[in-house]
């Protein structure tokens, strides 16, 4: 017969408590959207994100980047980037990669502080009129799901390399140091 003493006891059932929970919160999920989904505010290319959220850029820290360019919600903007090409993200790739979109009417960007009220203009996609940053067309990444996040930084698909943008116009990592403020 097998006999634990009272402390060895104790640690025993410390440790399966732990595994407990954390098989438990594993099995909860973070709540997170899948690769493939869009998120709750994409359709299509044109009408991607709300126009508050496309309609104003601004710079918040990212942790492991720096001080990057975010949209009016906080998220990170990112660019894709085909060695030093400034690539459009269409069709299947607008699913994964929203593109930032002016509302109906708007013709111009709200800026924010920390970003170079020069470097942002706007250009035309179909219909649409699209901010960009130092001429970077800009999208949002769907497994970010919430502000401050880069979970799409260094992601290869769609003929290049998705990167933050950071505040001096360059993309983050694309064999740029990063952003000032790391």
């Amino acid at each position: 017969m097998f006999h634990l003493d009272r402390p060895a006891a104790r640690g025993l059932v410390t440790v399966v408590a732990l595994v407990a929970a954390a098989s438990l919160l594993a099995a909860c999920g973070g709540g997170g959207r899948s690769y493939g989904s869009p998120p709750p505010t994409s359709t299509t290319l044109g009408t991607s994100l709300p126009a508050a959220a496309s309609g104003t850029l601004s710079s918040a820290h990212v942790f492991g980047l720096g001080n990057v360019v975010v949209d009016g919600r906080g998220y990170t903007v990112y660019v894709l980037d085909s060695g030093g090409t400034n690539v459009a993200c269409t069709g299947g790739c607008a699913a994964i990669w929203p593109p930032l979109v002016l509302g109906a009417g708007k013709q111009s960007v709200v800026v924010g502080k920390g970003l170079n009220a020069a470097m942002v203009s706007t250009t035309k996609v179909g219909a649409s009129t699209v901010p960009t940053y130092n001429g970077w067309k800009l999208y949002e990444y769907v497994q970010d799901t919430g502000p401050a996040q880069a979970s799409g930084q260094g992601v290869q698909s769609f003929g290049g390399t998705w990167y933050a943008l950071g505040t001096n116009g360059s993309p983050v990592g694309a064999g740029n140091t990063p952003a000032a403020g790391y």
